[in-house]
């Protein structure tokens, strides 16, 4: 079967967006470091727990869906793994939409290339 240009433009979308759900992380990481550490805030009254609940769900949520973009995305360089490359591109769009669609549009016309080289 040909190479088309389809799988390894969807991996490259998968990798920016995963990186950027890893940039989203660490700010997010870092934001809730200094700012629950600061002297002038009691941290434990009940806005601050909620907000520091919400900055470790986000974070989690960030960390996780950047690494399975960036792992789907290389299986999409690599032509291997269609399943992990699709998982790729729906988590690319949950972290940015319009590069998101455009990976899962790309990876499912290409399902026939990655699924041949498995």
């Amino acid at each position: 079967m040909e190479k088309s240009w389809m799988p390894t433009v969807s991996g490259v979308l998968c990798i920016i967006t995963g990186c950027l759900a890893l940039f989203g992380f660490l700010m997010m990481a870092l934001f809730a470091f200094f700012f629950f550490n600061a002297p002038e805030f009691d941290v434990d009254e009940f806005p601050f727990q909620f907000v520091r609940l919400a900055f470790g769900i986000g974070a989690i949520g960030a960390l996780v869906l950047g690494w399975v973009s960036i792992f789907g995305g290389v299986s999409a360089l690599q032509r291997r793994r269609w399943g992990w490359a699709l998982a790729a591109a729906i988590s690319s769009t949950l972290i940015c939409p319009p590069l998101g669609v455009a990976a899962i549009i790309l990876i499912i016309l290409a399902e026939e290339e990655l699924k041949a080289t498995t």
